[in-house]
Formats: structure tokens, sequence, C-alpha cells
């Protein structure tokens, strides 16, 4: 799945507030791969994807980011 196919999945489940985020992938200590507790590099979600969410989901890829997304407290930290 590619990031605007992302996109309109998050648009079609919550509307014209769907948004998505793809973190670039980095280098850690000279290390290709992140350590075992990076944060994952796909967030989809409604809203600006931070605390203002109420639906949030994160992943290692696009469907894996859907597959978690799921209604978030207000005041809990989304990302």
């Amino acid at each position: 799945m590619t990031e605007q196919q992302a996109l309109e999945e998050a648009k079609r489940r919550w509307g014209e507030s769907g948004a998505v985020r793809e973190r670039p992938a980095t280098l850690y200590k000279g290390r290709a791969g992140p350590g075992r507790l990076a944060r994952y590099r796909f967030v989809v979600g409604n809203g600006r994807l931070g605390s203002a969410c109420t639906i949030v989901g994160q992943g290692h890829s696009w469907a894996e980011a859907f597959e978690d997304a799921r209604p978030t407290f207000a005041g809990s930290p989304a990302t």
C-alpha cells in the first residue's frame, strides 16, 4: 500500500479528518534498523495524529497500522 492509498483508506474510514504519517527510517547508533523499542514507522488516525485524535493506529506497515486503529481516551497520548 502506498502513502496515497493509505490516505484514501483513512478518509474512507474517518471522513475528511483521516490522516496518515510515515516516519522516516533512521539510523540508530550506526545500525541500519531501529532498536527494539523504536516507535512504529506507520501511523494512521483521524485529526492531526496528535493529542486531538480520537482514533489512532501504529504498525510496521500501513496494513498493520489500520489493523491496530482503536479509540483513544481524552488526555491520553495518541502517539
